[in-house]
């Protein structure tokens, strides 16, 4: 081979390498995009599911707590001819402060709570709203004791994560979608 066809034949060589070299970080460069923009959302997701976790949480512990307190202090707390709870619900604009509730957490619960018990009949609740009276009832019949109370806040009552998220993208912010 000639100088002149060895160094047209270097050239081509070194021409394709350096093409191939571009294509390969090119597509390279795509994938790790593709990759990155995934991690990314999966990274986002768990997040919320973390945030969705605590909050939820929160809300559980903060309507255990009440719950401790009207049995703790029933007969100050509740009226015992008709159950009427005089101690206001963590959810409420009043009370959602000494729970450690932001407002759209406070009302993210409400909501939780007011689906949640137009789920069980009502004979399962634990209590409920009278709309007449404007006061939550307390089913003293039926959760008589604090342990009572605690086992349904536990099981048909529970704050779930899930609830809370559920809540959360039916209501933003604590409310209602137009």
């Amino acid at each position: 081979m000639s100088d002149n066809a060895l160094a047209l034949t270097w050239r081509a060589a070194n021409a394709v390498a350096t093409a191939s070299t571009r294509t390969m970080a090119a597509g390279q460069a795509h994938v790790d995009a593709f990759v990155r923009d995934k991690l990314g959302q999966a990274a986002t997701e768990e997040g919320l599911r973390v945030v969705a976790a605590a909050q939820a949480e929160l809300a559980q512990r903060a309507v255990e707590r009440w719950l401790e307190l009207l049995y703790t202090d029933a007969q100050f707390n509740v009226r015992a001819v008709d159950g009427q709870i005089r101690l206001a619900p963590p959810w409420s604009r009043t009370r959602r402060v000494n729970y450690h509730l932001t407002e759209p957490q406070a009302r993210t619960l409400r909501f939780i709570v007011v689906d949640l018990l137009a789920m069980l009949p009502e004979r399962r609740r634990l209590f409920w709203y009278d709309a007449t009276a404007r006061r939550w009832v307390l089913n003293q019949r039926n959760f008589p004791t604090l342990d009572a109370a605690l086992a349904w806040q536990r099981g048909p009552g529970q704050i779930t994560p899930a609830s809370w998220r559920a809540a959360q993208d039916q209501y933003p912010a604590g409310r209602r979608r137009e």
